[in-house]
């Protein structure tokens, strides 16, 4: 009997022995189960050597708006995000506001990235998300890019006056334009590549400086290109739904621009028109048929609307007495502050409005495509100018 419970308790021993060893296991194993993603769910982690204040935050550039998502304090130069999403979206993850990293997460996604540094895209390797690893392409050629920019303006700042400045950047501009012709060629062979990724939606609305990479009416192809492959891809997606909202308003305004182009021809009689001046009584851009007609559009809350004024009441004084009349459209949107301006302003000439901005049915009518806008009428009514030059103006009125 002796040998009996001897045996059964080195059989629980043993077994105890496995139970812990079991689930010692399971502890090591348990945590690596965040690496796949559960539900709804995707992770981001990696480990970088440099980070700034070793805190990275994740926001989502949602239809709207910048959308805060998440943030992750850095221990040892690893982080790891879990990020709860319903669809693909577009992500920046950021140091704050010196360096970000654009990301395309999708649900299911486990993309790791690592590096030297946060801040220099060619220290990176990112996995796990091939549009995201495009984007970090983009991202480098854009830094070197940026880093030849800054060499040409250092070079502008060492100019000694005025003469030397302007020489200097008469020679440096078509280095800047061949640099951000550059960048946006790059940008271009990534949308060639993934025409129906999220990625190449982000880089349709990049800039260089000041200048867009992609333009709505020259690369109108890429707009399409994307509509069409992203409708193919994830046509539920909320990014595409709204890309293909806007190819749709696109077309709609290459539609009226057509339409215009021919009921605007120089040559072509102005369409009729009439709107209230500052007492609201209506004054007819027929009633001054018989003398040239600057049609001048304009907005009291625009700052260059009033630097403009100031060169169009000397133009004006040239030429009142020589069968010539300003009928002024304001395009503000509130009546006092249109009134004011023109008694700060001291405007003569016709003053009228549409209330209302840039999307009045006046501004329709004349497919106005910004403010300071003119269009010259000759004693007629009919079209002779359009566009934003007044020495255009003045060399027609003068030639009269």
């Amino acid at each position: 009997m002796l040998k009996i419970l001897i045996s059964y308790k080195i059989q629980f021993i043993l077994c105890m022995k496995k139970l812990i060893v079991l689930i010692f296991i399971l502890v090591l194993v348990l945590p690596s189960c965040k690496d796949k993603p559960s539900g709804n769910t995707a992770i981001v982690k990696g480990e970088l050597n440099h980070v700034r204040k070793n805190k990275l935050f994740l926001v989502e550039l949602d239809i709207k708006r910048i959308r805060d998502v998440d943030s992750v304090v850095l221990k040892n130069g690893r982080f790891e995000l879990e990020v709860p999403l319903e669809e693909a979206s577009i992500f920046l993850l950021k140091d704050g506001e010196v360096h970000y990293l654009p990301l395309i997460i999708k649900p299911g996604d486990v993309i790791g990235i690592s590096g030297d540094s946060f801040g220099d895209p060619a220290s990176l390797t990112i996995t796990g998300s091939n549009p995201s690893a495009m984007l970090k392409d983009y991202e480098e050629r854009f830094q070197q890019n940026r880093s030849f920019v800054d060499s040409l303006v250092l070079l502008l700042r060492k100019a000694e006056n005025q003469e030397a400045l302007l020489k200097k950047r008469d020679e440096t501009q078509p280095l800047y334009d061949s640099v951000a012709e550059d960048q946006a060629r790059f940008a271009k062979s990534i949308v060639e590549k993934s025409p129906g990724s999220l990625a190449a939606l982000f880089l349709l609305n990049q800039r260089f400086g000041q200048k867009n990479l992609f333009d709505s009416e020259k690369d109108l192809a890429y707009f399409k290109m994307i509509d069409s492959g992203l409708m193919a891809n994830i046509p539920r997606n909320k990014h595409s739904i709204d890309h293909h909202i806007r190819m749709e308003s696109l077309e709609k305004k290459r539609k009226a621009d057509r339409e215009a182009a021919i009921r605007l021809a120089t040559g072509k009689k102005a369409p009729e028109l009439s709107l209230p001046d500052t007492s609201g009584n209506p004054i007819s851009l027929q009633s001054l048929r018989g003398k040239y007609t600057l049609l001048y559009f304009w907005a009291a809350m625009d700052v260059f609307s009033r630097k403009a004024n100031a060169d169009m009441k000397k133009f004006y004084k040239q030429h009142k007495n020589k069968d010539f009349e300003i009928y002024a459209i304001s395009l503000d949107k509130t009546p006092s502050m249109w009134k004011h301006a023109i008694r700060m302003d001291t405007l003569k000439w016709v003053n009228v409005a549409d209330i209302g901005g840039m999307k009045t049915p006046t501004s329709r009518l004349f497919n106005v495509p910004d403010l300071n806008y003119m269009i010259l009428l000759d004693p007629e009514g009919k079209i002779r100018y359009k566009g934003f030059d007044i020495k255009a103006v003045q060399d027609i009125i003068g030639a009269k």
